[in-house]
């Protein structure tokens, strides 16, 4: 079983996952160096589908209402685009620590986006609501079932689970 933290919040992926925090490899630092490249937390790929998971936390933000849908949903679209596109450097650049897990990935027959997302509770109504359906309609072509969830709320399909630490 592979293991990821991210802040306060620890990812245990199943058995048979091929797990790597990418906003963390070597790759990446490198990458980023490009433009602004931003990254998604998690890249995992179980059975054909690749998970690409960005992980926030809330819930001990000074001021978690001053956060508009606008920043948010563009930061994960940019996060998500910008990962897929660092995975296919990745892939054709065979010289780097994640090769292995980015050809993976781009073999899958889908991907999936979660924006996994604790506090969602303290962040203004108005985001609440629509964040979801914003996200759903500005990745539709990368996954029309883009997710929003929190420890509390993870599928069954999702192949991790997640505890505070």
């Amino acid at each position: 079983m592979t293991t990821v933290t991210e802040g306060r919040l620890e990812l245990a992926f199943d058995e048979g996952c091929s797990v790597t925090k990418y906003d963390e490899s070597d790759f990446y630092r490198y990458f980023q160096g490009i433009n602004g490249i931003k990254a998604l937390d998690v890249v995992c790929v179980k059975d054909s589908i690749s998970w690409l998971i960005e992980i926030t936390d809330y819930r001990n933000a000074s001021e978690p209402k001053k956060i508009t849908a606008n920043v948010l949903i563009c930061e994960v679209v940019q996060k998500t685009v910008d990962t897929i596109a660092g995975l296919a450097v990745a892939t054709v650049n065979r010289q780097n620590d994640i090769h292995k897990i980015a050809a993976s990935a781009l073999r899958a027959n889908q991907f999936r986006v979660v924006f996994h997302l604790e506090g969602l509770d303290r962040l203004n109504k108005d985001l609440q609501s629509g964040l979801l359906i914003r996200l759903r309609q500005r990745l539709k072509y990368i996954d029309k079932s883009t997710a929003v969830v929190s420890a509390e709320s993870l599928s069954e399909k999702m192949p991790w689970a997640v505890k505070e630490i």
